[in-house]
Formats: C-alpha cells, structure tokens, sequence
C-alpha cells in the first residue's frame, strides 16, 4: 500500500493539471482509506462532484461503505 501512496505523490508532483479531486472519488470508490487521507493532504475538494453530481460521502453510503461514509463527512464532506 505504501508504494502505492508513494506513486500517487510521484503522479501529483509531475502533472501539471492534475486535479486530486477525481482522486478522492477514485479512491472512495476502491474504499482505499490510505488513498482518500492523501489525496486530502495534497489539497482535493472535500466537496467535488462526479460527473453526475455525486459526492465521495453520498457515494459511499449509497454503496454501503457507512464507515467510509462517515470519515469523509467527518472531513467536512456533505
């Protein structure tokens, strides 16, 4: 797991553009709480949206991740 938050590190640094935010969703949805922690960190939007209007709290309750669910809310994710 660690190599995988040093990769994410490594891919942040290096693309210009790059939005932490699709990251924290991409995250919430692997339930990878390492992922979600450092991508928060690295200045994601606790409040983005998908492209459907879900956020990563709402997803994750939606698909039964309470735990997840209530970390991010507790993150200040609505």
């Amino acid at each position: 797991m660690l190599r995988y938050s040093v990769f994410l590190v490594q891919i942040s640094s290096a693309w210009t553009g790059f939005r932490a935010d699709s990251l924290l969703l991409t995250g919430t949805r692997a339930k990878n709480v390492q992922m979600i922690e450092l991508v928060l960190t690295r200045g994601a939007d606790i409040q983005a949206l998908d492209d459907n209007g879900v956020g990563a709290a709402e997803w994750a309750s939606r698909e039964g991740h309470i735990s997840l669910s209530e970390t991010l809310r507790a993150s200040g994710a609505r």
